[in-house]
């Protein structure tokens, strides 16, 4: 575990303490020595607790080995255990499966983490497409990650979706997507089904579409994309360019609560140094 300098000044301060109080008196005798040490380490272990709270909450933090920040290609997070972070929201734990689409590549894919206007996303971006040639032709791209609120709990997310079809004249084709969402290692807490139905050639797009509330809240989520791709009529193109997901939370405020466990840290280590002058 790595420490900041806050983290690390506090450590150090308990031991300055314990060390001045008890232990620079040439006076104290076994008894003295040894009630001087275990108050010692009371007070590094305070240091070290308010240390961890400072961290948990965002005043005090050390870069985490993985977080690729808030982009990256899919090839860079999928089963490599690297993950995005924005705001409270981390994205962890994605996968990707294909079968039958063209030219797809998880490093032509680029995932995006944002927050605006008091809600999170989460984007895909990239060539996910089918291509018939003299008869109809389908496809199917599985995603999936983990999302974890790390300063409250998700109580319902939507989805949307964007793409097209060509040739502009004779384009048939269609997109459905199932997606799942659960608690990891638990029950399912949401499904939706959706999808553009029989389409002609041109832009198309989905939802934004609203998961079922979920309840209770939660702040962790797993979440499966099971996307279908179809090109029904010759020789055309049905794509899927733009995957989006959404967050909405119920926020728990920390702040006020860090700062009085602070403050009880810091009268711990003030009432042990009294006991000990008189």
């Amino acid at each position: 575990m790595r420490f900041s300098n806050v983290e690390m000044q506090l450590q150090t301060l308990g031991t300055r303490i314990a060390y001045k109080t008890f232990v620079g008196k040439n006076c104290l005798g076994n008894h003295k020595q040894r009630k001087a040490n275990l108050i010692m380490k009371t007070i590094k272990t305070l240091g070290l607790v308010t240390a961890g709270l400072l961290c948990g909450t965002g005043l005090a933090s050390a870069t985490a080995v993985g977080d690729l920040g808030t982009t990256a290609t899919l090839n860079q997070l999928a089963g490599t255990g690297n993950y995005l972070e924005v705001g409270d929201k981390i994205f962890s734990g994605f996968t990707d499966s294909e079968s039958g689409l063209n030219s797809f590549s998880a490093s032509g894919i680029t995932v995006t983490a944002t927050y605006s206007g008091g809600v999170y996303y989460l984007q895909w971006a990239g060539n996910m497409s089918v291509i018939s040639l003299a008869t109809a032709a389908s496809g199917d791209l599985e995603l999936g990650y983990t999302v974890r609120a790390t300063s409250g709990t998700i109580n319902w997310i939507d989805q949307d979706y964007a793409g097209s079809i060509s040739p502009i004249l004779t384009g048939i084709g269609n997109v459905g997507i199932v997606e799942t969402v659960r608690v990891p290692g638990g029950p399912v807490v949401g499904t939706t089904t959706v999808g553009t139905g029989l389409i002609s050639a041109g832009p198309w797009t989905i939802g934004p579409y609203e998961q079922p509330y979920i309840v209770p809240p939660q702040n962790e989520l797993d979440v499966v994309k099971d996307i279908s791709i179809s090109s029904l009529s010759p020789y055309t193109t049905t794509s899927v360019s733009f995957v989006e997901q959404s967050f909405h939370q119920i926020t728990v405020p920390d702040g006020g609560a860090t700062v009085s466990l602070l403050g009880v840290t810091l009268m711990g280590l003030g009432l042990l140094r009294w006991k000990q002058s008189k």
